[in-house]
């Protein structure tokens, strides 16, 4: 059953504008979906309860969402998807982790995937090797590098 419904996700998240995925909403429980490019690899989506509309948008409780291409790790206690807009929020104790800029905390964060782009507005804690970090707000430029807390930032250093 858990992989007829992971078909039938990866159908509704590809097929775009077909009249297939406007016919359909998907609900599951403890979801896993990979997806696969000719790179390889490219994304994986868990979550304890998923819940997608006919538009596309979706609602997902205990989410984690991985692109080891874009060095992301992202996890929540809920998160939406707006695909008109290709934007996901992540909500309620989020933690972004990345393989050059170390672990990120804060209540709220968006992602625009197809702008590599990740973004809060929120107070946020960052960790790294020997440090932190606490500002209020983050901006993150995936494809360049450019990773900026916001605010006040507030730096400590262990050594």
């Amino acid at each position: 059953m858990a992989r007829f419904v992971a078909i039938l996700f990866i159908l509704s998240l590809f097929l775009g504008s077909n009249g297939l995925s406007q016919d359909f909403s998907i609900v599951a429980k403890d979801l896993e979906y990979s997806f696969y490019g000719k790179e390889g690899f490219l994304w994986k989506l868990k979550a304890s309860f998923f819940k997608r509309d006919k538009e596309g948008s979706f609602l997902a409780e205990g989410l984690n969402v991985v692109s080891p291409t874009k060095g992301i790790n992202i996890s929540s206690k809920r998160g939406y998807y707006y695909p008109k807009e290709d934007k996901m929020v992540f909500q309620g104790n989020v933690k972004l982790i990345t393989n050059d800029h170390g672990e990120v905390y804060t209540e709220e964060l968006i992602f625009f995937p197809k702008k590599n782009y990740l973004f809060t507005e929120r107070e946020v804690l960052v960790k790294k090797k020997g440090m932190m970090v606490k500002g209020q707000g983050m901006t993150y430029q995936i494809d360049q590098g450019n990773f900026k807390v916001q605010g006040r930032a507030q730096f400590q250093m262990s050594l």
